[in-house]
């Protein structure tokens, strides 16, 4: 679940001094005339039929780009089950530099301090009062302290005390399994994904916002945001696809992936963000690759698709996602060159007719924007790291050791050495 910070938006520290700067020379008109390569933000506004449009044209607030850098690890290969973790499927900051973490493979919901000590694990496997089944669709803190957590097994959220004892239950059916599936706003209202219709062959599943109140009162159904020229057919690796989130302040954010605009459509109006770039060319073998990966999925399970997905492009979407952070700033997941990695004794002992080898991979590259468009600059992920939570303070990831182990990283921002 996606907790959203509640601190006024110019306590966050990191960048601030530098982000006035950047917004004084906004005001004052935008000058692009800086030399070439100083890497000043450069940017321009316009209303385009109502819509407030802020389009960076070059450079970043950030003089150079960050990188994540592990302050906190919590794990270990053998030992202890509290710090053995297998599938993690969820995780929320508590607010003190620790954090609550989900573990499907146990399944166990459990607490770890600013030190990464073991406070306790919540409730455990079942139906009963406080207990869950082994997935989570998102978990968050409220601003009381109690923790949220919805549990498609037995059809309900499920809240705790901050002692960690069951704090009462909330009945909610769904079929629908999905990745970031519950937000809390900042005044504590509760969203969560819903199947809105029917599903259709061949069309992008109708899914939208359950939105509650804090006492589970059901306000309103919200349905996906519309975008102009999104796709409708079916997708496929590297085609053009909609993304969407839900914002701290309880309104939407949408993009198409071939085009690089983000909508926020706040109550107010409409903001769009824009940047230039250029889309990446897929590399002609990682192309191959991809090819053998779709032929083999529908020698496997043609029979079974009402339309064969479509060719791989040769140039890729300009993201891969976008995402909302807990201080309200916007993460776009962009696409970067693919390279391949080396080949390992293991690759050479697959079998015959397994899937194709997958040699290929990006570097997981995002790029960052405030809510008011203003664009600080690239956040480059470590190998075999995988973000959890978003924000300019505080990140929460896990990482794969040698041994495919897993540990859970608190991470800061620093700038990236050359």
């Amino acid at each position: 679940m996606t907790r959203f910070d509640r601190r006024p938006s110019g306590s966050r520290g990191k960048g601030r001094p530098t982000l006035l700067l950047a917004l004084a020379i906004s005001l004052m008109g935008c000058d692009t005339s800086s030399a070439e390569g100083s890497g000043a933000w450069q940017v321009e506004h316009e209303n385009v039929d109502g819509i407030e449009v802020v389009r960076t044209v070059s450079g970043s607030v950030w003089d150079t780009p960050m990188e994540l850098v592990e302050e906190l690890s919590i794990g270990v290969l053998d030992g202890d089950e509290v710090f053995m973790f297998g599938r993690i499927g969820a995780v929320a900051p508590d607010g003190r530099g620790g954090v609550y973490v989900f573990d499907g493979l146990v399944p166990a919901l459990r607490h770890y301090d600013a030190e990464g000590r073991h406070v306790r694990t919540l409730g455990g496997e079942g139906e009963g009062p406080g207990e869950y089944g082994d997935a989570v669709l998102g978990m968050g803190l409220l601003s009381d302290g109690r923790l949220v957590l919805r549990d498609p097994r037995n059809g309900r959220f499920t809240f705790y005390a901050p002692d960690g004892s069951p704090a009462g239950q909330w009945t909610l059916a769904s079929g629908l399994f999905t990745n970031r599936a519950t937000y809390i706003d900042t005044t504590d209202h509760i969203y969560t994904r819903i199947l809105t219709g029917p599903i259709e062959p061949d069309a992008p599943w109708p899914i939208g916002l359950l939105h509650l109140t804090p006492d589970g009162e059901i306000l309103d159904t919200i349905p996906s945001p519309p975008f102009p020229g999104e796709p409708t057919g079916p997708g496929g690796a590297l085609m053009p696809s909609k993304h969407w989130e839900l914002h701290p302040h309880g309104y939407l954010v949408v993009g198409v992936s071939d085009r690089y605009a983000l909508e926020l459509r706040r109550p107010e109006g409409t903001l769009r963000i824009e940047k230039e770039g250029e889309r990446i060319q897929v590399h002609p073998e990682e192309r191959a690759e991809r090819e053998a990966q779709r032929e083999y999925m529908i020698e496997q399970q043609g029979q079974f698709m009402t339309s064969q997905p479509p060719p791989t492009p040769r140039i890729k979407p300009y993201f891969r996602n976008i995402y909302a952070g807990e201080d309200g700033t916007l993460w776009v997941h962009v696409h970067r060159e693919a390279s391949p990695r080396e080949r390992r004794p293991e690759d050479d002992e697959r079998a015959p007719d397994g899937p194709p080898l997958s040699l290929w991979s990006e570097p997981s590259v995002f790029e960052v924007f405030e809510a008011d468009g203003t664009y600080l600059g690239e956040v480059h992920v470590p190998p075999q790291t995988t973000l959890y939570t978003y924000s300019l303070d505080e990140l929460w990831a896990a990482r794969r050791g040698e041994f495919d182990e897993v540990y859970l990283l608190r991470m800061r921002l620093e700038p990236r050495e050359s």
